[in-house]
């Protein structure tokens, strides 16, 4: 199925040609491609775990961060064992096999999962369907920045024409046409093409605004006790306020420094992601062969790598005697 968008949207025909390059799951190549869409206020990080101290550490009432989705980069999967067991039930007779797929029908939950999957979207919710090659992660990333759009500070442009084009749209299909279709994010994507995200308000926004506030209160109270006919209760309350002002400053300000330590170094993996080595890389192995060490430097990358799988080989089978 193709179609073809009005040139005001920044949409194009959407065919065979359509598939959107590789790219990374990546914080840093997630903030660098909403970036580009003009998005503001918004930043990735990525976590490892669902638990309640990972919320609390990105629901940060310190610096007002505020989670507005997440994407799931993998497969979940409930635990190792019952991975093994499934896996090993596959390998079994089919007998066997179907007699395990009768009893997993049976599964309150399973079966509740089932259903929930087979039933369609509410209203309430933007959900596109995939319909161009590689574009999962990036879909996921529109489809939380569109049902959130009312939360974020800015979606910028161009997203908000994309969403005033196709907002009317019923047919999740279209929905997926229509951003398999849409230059912008086409075209980010193909600039940055050299595990769990959180899609958060950007925290660096969110800690320079705390930051303006709290210079504002420490600056007030400060020009107030400079101030004559302060009684001593006052002038304490002022001077305890103003403590506390600073301390919460030299707090933020690490915490500005940390987060900008961090952006400036998705900015060098970016940089090194839109850099072709292949010359590089050619160079280096001419010299190497020249030197007569090409063959050498093979074998020893061979046997490294052998050594590496048989160590990984051997630690998932204790991991398996473990769970067994």
């Amino acid at each position: 199925m193709s179609c073809l968008y009005t040139s005001t949207t920044g949409l194009k025909m959407a065919g065979e040609e359509s598939g959107w390059c590789l790219i990374e799951s990546d914080p840093g190549v997630f903030n660098a491609l909403i970036d580009m869409l003009g998005v503001k206020g918004v930043s990735f990080e990525e976590v490892y775990g669902l638990d309640k101290e990972v919320f609390a550490a990105l629901n940060s009432q310190e610096n007002k961060r505020k989670i507005l989705g997440f994407i799931f980069l993998f497969n979940w999967q409930r635990d190792r064992n019952s991975s093994s067991s499934s896996s090993n039930s596959n390998s079994s007779s089919s007998n066997s096999s179907s007699s395990n797929n009768a009893t997993d029908s049976q599964d309150p939950a399973a079966a509740a999962t089932a259903a929930a999957a087979a039933e369609p979207p509410p209203d309430t919710l933007f959900f596109p369907n995939q319909t161009v090659e590689n574009a999962c992660a990036t879909q996921a990333i529109l489809s939380v920045l569109l049902n959130q759009r009312k939360e974020i500070k800015n979606i910028g442009e161009d997203l908000k024409g994309l969403w005033e084009f196709i907002k009317d749209f019923k047919d999740p299909t279209m929905r997926g046409e229509a951003i398999g279709g849409w230059a912008p994010i086409q075209k980010s994507g193909e600039e940055l093409r050299f595990n769990l995200m959180a899609v958060t308000t950007n925290p660096l926004e969110q800690i320079e605004d705390e930051l303006k506030e709290q210079r504002e209160v420490a600056e007030s109270a400060a020009h107030r006790l400079e101030s004559e006919g302060l009684g001593a209760e006052e002038a304490k309350q002022l001077e305890e306020a103003r403590q506390a002002a600073l301390s919460k400053i030299e707090v933020l300000e690490e915490l500005k420094a940390q987060e900008q330590a961090k952006r400036a170094e998705w900015d060098r993996e970016n940089a090194r992601r839109r850099h072709d080595f292949t010359p590089f890389v050619l160079c280096a192995l001419r010299h190497l062969a020249r030197k007569g060490e090409l063959v050498k430097a093979v074998r020893r990358a061979t046997a490294a790598a052998a050594a590496t799988a048989t160590a990984a080989a051997a630690a998932g089978g204790s991991e398996k005697q473990t769970g067994a």
